[in-house]
């Protein structure tokens, strides 16, 4: 089977790439009419023997069970990365890659004219990855050292013999793995070795289960450990019927839920995939555009959801948090307070929660329309929440017309449990020095502490989060561009670790700019500057995960770890 089909620009002005040495720098192909993250497929280029060989994956939609034919190859586009001064003939835009296409490559800088025969090939996949391996009848999650490809149970109590649930591995797609630990109990107090083996039936991995504590950094992540597991158009999740009103997302240990305004249905994905797992049932929260305003999840997995009041919002002057044990739950009320003010504040743009309201918690949401600057806190001592009436603390914020139009609002996010420590501000308000975006706040006396780097003009912040991480102290944010033009670093996601307790300056790689909102992908941008960035660390202590989403755009999950390897 051969395949064939290339893109050129033919104007030397618009190819910046620099000379390599080759003519032809770089080709990928992708599906006409098909605008999801994973269209897209490299060309390998054997220079020798003139052959460019565009490989498809042999499943498309890539987690999906559909085998791409050759029939789907028939009308297929393709772009090429070329050198200054370079040509192909004829001009490509579209090719039939169910046979042998020839193009003529002319390099006007070298003096040459070179045919290269272009084929398609749809290869079974050699990844053959184990990346989850839990035992969740035991309540264990195993801390997985990919380089030496061992899996470690942490667990003090004897584990036993043991039948692993479906969705308690996570394989590479198509990939087998013999032992199944779904389909075989085995005794988990000896180590057990399992073979991963590839789609293609070639390629394959071993991995050791034992039980064991692995060895931790002596503080905060290992570095350079970040991963990127997942990230996917919001229009490509089946179940989200407008993206735009995405306004939030609350992540759990397994669990993803993408809030999506005005809808009784919340879709959630598999946080370690980005597959989706299901469907969340909050009907009992009267669902609408400001009815499910914005949602959050705390330590323990419990999901919180809130309405926005005001003018414009829901009930109007009264303020709702429903509370649900997981995403097999139903929400219930938990917070119901009427606002005492003459006018009509807006609460709920976020809300945020440091801790478990199974336990001790901080429960956050910025106060717009009501005069200057503030926000509405609640506390959770031993599960009980003292009181449906808020605590309202102004904030060392002077514009308060950023502050009063609540697209610009902003969101509050404890350090710790106490009411009295430190918290964080992101808005796009500024204080008396005319310092703007981002501030670390001192809970004693509510006097700014640290700056942070802000943001570029013209974009918005919306979100930030902080979590403790292996006695190291890390600080997430974003911002986001709400025009139509393209700003320098715009939709951006942002980690400091300021365990130093120095400032806001040391920045951790999450993911780069101006590509997952929506300006980036090539879609109309979100003016109300809804996006959420959240922190989750999980259960076993090992693992540090920094969900981001924008609205109209992406969500995704970036992975830290703290392993000593």
């Amino acid at each position: 089977m051969s395949l064939a089909m290339l893109w050129s620009c033919q104007k030397p002005e618009m190819m910046e790439s620099s000379r390599q040495g080759n003519a032809i720098n770089s080709i990928t192909a992708s599906f006409p009419g098909d605008d999801s993250m994973d269209n897209s497929f490299a060309g390998e280029i054997d220079y020798e023997n003139h052959l460019i060989t565009i490989v498809f994956p042999y499943n498309y939609p890539l987690e999906s069970d559909i085998v791409v034919t050759e029939d789907r190859l028939a009308r297929i586009r393709i772009q090429a990365n070329l050198e200054n001064n370079v040509l192909i003939e004829p001009p490509l835009l579209f090719m039939d890659l169910t046979r042998e296409n020839v193009i003529t490559v002319i390099d006007n800088s070298a003096g040459t004219r070179v045919e290269y025969r272009i084929v398609a090939e749809i290869r079974k996949s050699a990844d053959c990855e184990l990346s989850q391996f839990n035992i969740s009848s035991a309540g264990l999650s195993g801390v997985i050292n990919p380089a030496a490809r061992t899996v470690s149970l942490i667990s003090i109590e004897d584990i036993g013999e043991q039948q692993l649930a479906e969705d308690d591995i996570i394989i590479s797609h198509g990939a087998t793995i013999s032992p199944d630990p779904r389909t075989a109990a085995l005794d988990y107090d000896v180590a057990q070795t399992f073979t991963v083996i590839a789609q293609n039936g070639v390629d394959k991995k071993e991995y050791t289960v034992r039980k064991s504590i692995p060895d931790k950094v002596p503080m905060g992540m290992r570095g350079n450990s970040g991963t990127m597991l997942w990230v996917k158009g919001l229009h490509e999740i089946a179940g989200i019927t407008d993206p735009v009103m995405v306004s939030g997302i609350a992540v759990t240990e397994n669990y993803v839920v993408i809030n999506e305004r005005g809808s009784s249905s919340l879709v959630y994905l598999n946080s370690k995939t980005g597959a989706v797992a299901g469907t969340m049932d909050i009907s009992a929260v009267s669902p609408s555009r400001y009815g499910n305003f914005h949602a959050t999840a705390d330590s323990d997995g419990n999901i919180l959801i809130c309405n926005s009041t005001g003018t414009n919002g829901d009930n109007g002057k009264i303020f709702t948090i429903w509370k649900a044990s997981g995403v097999d739950a139903k929400p219930e009320k938990y917070i119901e307070y009427t606002i005492q003010s003459s006018g009509m504040p807006r609460y709920g743009w976020e809300i945020s929660v440091q801790g478990s309201i199974d336990d001790d918690a901080v429960i956050t949401t910025p106060v717009h329309y009501d005069g200057t600057p503030k926000f509405a806190r609640w506390q959770v001592m031993d599960g009980n929440l003292v009181s449906q009436t808020p605590d309202i603390i102004d904030l060392p914020v002077t514009d308060t017309g950023n502050w009063a139009n609540s697209k610009w609002g902003g969101d509050i996010v404890y350090a710790t449990t106490e009411p009295g420590g430190d918290y964080f501000l992101a808005s796009h308000s500024k204080d008396a020095d005319g310092a703007r975006y981002l501030f670390w706040i001192a809970g004693s006396d509510n006097s700014v502490k640290a700056r942070g780097p802000g943001a570029p003009s013209n974009t918005m912040l919306n979100s930030v989060d902080y979590a403790d991480f292996n006695g190291g102290a890390y600080l997430i944010y974003n911002y986001v561009n709400t025009f139509t033009w393209a700003i320098s670093a715009s939709d951006a996601v942002n980690l400091y670790d300021i365990s130093s307790g120095d400032g806001i300056s040391v920045k951790i790689d999450v993911c780069e700019s101006k590509i997952y909102g929506p300006t980036g992908m090539g879609r109309d941008p979100v003016n109300t500057s809804t996006s959420d960035v959240d922190l989750y660390v999980s259960r076993n202590g090992y693992y540090l995960y920094a969900c981001f989403v924008f609205a109209n755009g992406s969500i995704g999950c970036v992975q830290y770890d703290c392993i000593d390897m």
